[in-house]
């Protein structure tokens, strides 16, 4: 944003025509002929653009002769002049003093021409050098002509210059002025979105969303409108008022259905409950997204809303359909391979497949080798079989490329492994063996897990070092693997 010029008001109002006609209000000149020979050599000057000459030369005139009748046409004659010739702060100050002249001082036409003057020394003050200035001529300016068509003009001039100064307090409080003062102006979607800004600059997250959201709603066709909505979903969220976001995101639907953003709208209300902790409503918000933007939306964000619903019904317990949901994911990221060219895409199928990867590695954990010898063998061939095809899903999480879930199912290939070793230690001794007999069995068996147990140690320690490297070390896989070695002698 810019300050407004004011170079067409300035050339329609300060021509040779407007003071003319100026001069065409007052009396007439007592003796033409007279006139005309006096103010000849002006006119001559004038005639040949020298208008500075002219302006000095008229001055004189009016000068010689204040009391005269003549003299008022004479003083029009130097303002014309002096417009031409761009001497503004001379001209700022001849139509001061000829607005005390008692037969013009509530003429109509050299008010605006001062108006004019006046808005033009403000638009030539140089904002980068001398933008408080600037700012303070422009108020002064709007606090003296508060009806001036260019009053809204030069309060937002006023605040933007006090923006440039770096007096964010006073531009706040100059666009609201200009939202209160002149709300019908134009330069109000302006002046909203300002203050937006600035209130974000300050970190007042709520202030920002609330001026964005004035803009939509008292200029609804405005170009600025969805941007201000768009704000409004990101701060109200970002300030923990979900009920807010999604209030503004339903507003923004409502009115930009068909926008190209729209899909992504309906996708963040779904994130927005998800948040806020409101399952149901996190879940219904995302099938709503499915069905609407089905043939619309971002592919991707389709990947994107089926894991994010296996995982809200993994955490209701309802794990065949999780497990369903997970599966679509993986299937249509299969199908679509240009679907993990995107980091959400990537992230998404890499998720659903560690979800898979999951709940097998949970099932193999649960395989208890706690059972009678005579079935010892039978369940200890179930459990490598099933930790063997649980490990080879996680490798396939960590061959999708994505950083986070390649992290989670290292952690996990070592919790896999461990469990194993684990359980084995707790297995029941055979009931033949004596006390030397049990010791014996008993150090056989750890020098047969030693290796398995050498193999968890390096999931655990290539865990925490890509968790590091890729700055992820508070996952909390990562925080319990650290914690395991800890136990491990280096």
């Amino acid at each position: 944003m810019t300050p407004r010029s004011s170079a067409a008001l300035i050339a329609l109002t300060l021509t040779s025509t407007a003071a003319l006609a100026l001069a065409d209000d007052l009396d007439p000149p007592s003796d033409p002929q007279e006139l005309l020979a006096r103010r000849a050599p002006c006119d001559a000057m004038a005639a040949a653009r020298d208008w500075a000459s002219a302006a000095a030369c008229y001055g004189d005139l009016f000068k010689a002769h204040p009391d005269d009748p003549q003299s008022v046409h004479i003083a029009h004659l130097q303002i014309d002049a002096l417009a031409q010739a761009g001497d503004l702060e001379a001209l700022r100050a001849l139509t001061g003093a000829l607005l005390k002249h008692p037969t013009l001082g509530q003429d109509e036409t050299l008010l605006r021409v001062n108006e004019a003057v006046e808005f033009k020394v403000c638009s030539q003050i140089d904002i980068d050098a001398r933008a408080s200035e600037m700012s303070k001529c422009f108020k002064d300016f709007h606090d003296r002509f508060p009806k001036s068509e260019r009053a809204d003009e030069a309060i937002f001039n006023a605040a933007f210059g006090a923006g440039r100064a770096g007096d964010a307090d006073a531009a706040l409080q100059l666009f609201e002025r200009l939202v209160q003062a002149h709300p019908q102006s134009a330069l109000v979607p302006n002046a909203l979105m300002a203050i937006g800004a600035g209130h974000e600059a300050r970190a007042d997250l709520q202030a920002a969303a609330a001026a964005y959201e004035r803009l939509a709603e008292r200029f609804p066709t405005d170009e600025r409108t969805e941007d201000a909505l768009l704000n409004a979903i990101a701060l109200r969220r970002k300030a923990g008022q979900p009920a807010e976001a999604v209030k503004a995101a339903e507003s923004h639907l409502k009115r930009f259905g068909r926008s190209p953003r729209a899909p992504e709208v309906a996708f963040e209300i779904g994130l927005i409950w998800r948040d806020a902790n409101q399952p149901r409503k996190a879940f219904d918000a995302l099938d709503a997204f499915q069905k609407r933007y089905s043939n619309k939306a971002a592919p991707d964000a389709l990947l994107a809303a089926m894991v994010l619903q296996g995982n809200l019904l993994e955490a209701r317990g309802q794990h065949e359909e999780a497990r369903e949901r997970f599966e679509r994911a993986v299937e249509l990221a299969n199908r679509r391979p240009d679907l993990t060219d995107s980091l959400r895409g990537r992230e998404a199928a890499a998720e659903a497949l560690f979800r898979i990867a999951q709940v097998e590695g949970q099932e193999a954990m649960a395989l208890d080798l706690k059972v009678p010898l005579v079935s010892l063998e039978a369940r200890l061939r179930e459990r490598i079989r099933a930790t063997t095809e649980a490990r080879g899903r996680y490798e396939r999480v960590i061959q999708a490329r994505s950083p986070r879930w390649s992290v989670a199912a290292i952690c996990a290939t070592g919790d896999l492994i461990k469990a194993l070793a684990d359980d084995l230690r707790a297995a029941p001794l055979p009931k033949e063996l004596d006390q030397e007999q049990g010791i014996l069995y008993l150090q056989a068996l750890e020098d047969s897990l030693e290796p398995m147990d050498t193999q968890a140690t390096e999931a655990y320690r290539a865990c925490v070092d890509k968790a590091d490297e890729l700055q992820l070390g508070d996952l909390p896989e990562v925080r319990a693997a650290r914690l395991i070695l800890t136990t491990v002698a280096p």
